[in-house]
């Protein structure tokens, strides 16, 4: 009897997908609706006291959405210094994910990965 094996993915695939266009044109596609999407369900400021008695500016966050070319995709960010706080909360904040409900709502998998290199 002969034996086989057989290698589904010996990276040849993922550098295919890495480099292949039309694949990153969907990726691209994708990031963007996910950015679009974060936006929808993102909070709306309400404080009226941060900082320092000055009122705040509202709808800060949800305009520092922002999408760059990362190498083998895309990726979907915010510059708002208090992000971190926004998506994954603190003792004294509630999280409100909007990223990670984003992909969700899309049927997406959220998988976390080590800070992307970009082109």
């Amino acid at each position: 009897m002969a034996r086989a094996k057989v290698v589904v993915n010996d990276g040849s695939l993922q550098a295919f997908l890495r480099n292949d266009e039309t694949m990153q044109r969907a990726l691209e596609t994708v990031a963007g609706m996910i950015e679009e999407t974060a936006q929808e369900v993102a909070p709306y400021g309400k404080s009226l006291s941060w900082p320092m008695g000055r009122r705040m500016r509202h709808g800060r966050y949800k305009a520092d959405f922002a999408m760059r070319k990362v190498k083998g995709g895309w990726q979907v960010w915010n510059d708002d210094p208090f992000a971190h706080l926004v998506e994954w909360g603190s003792i004294k904040n509630p999280v409100y994910a909007p990223i990670r409900t984003a992909i969700t709502q899309l049927g997406l998998k959220f998988r976390p990965k080590g800070k992307p290199e970009t082109e």
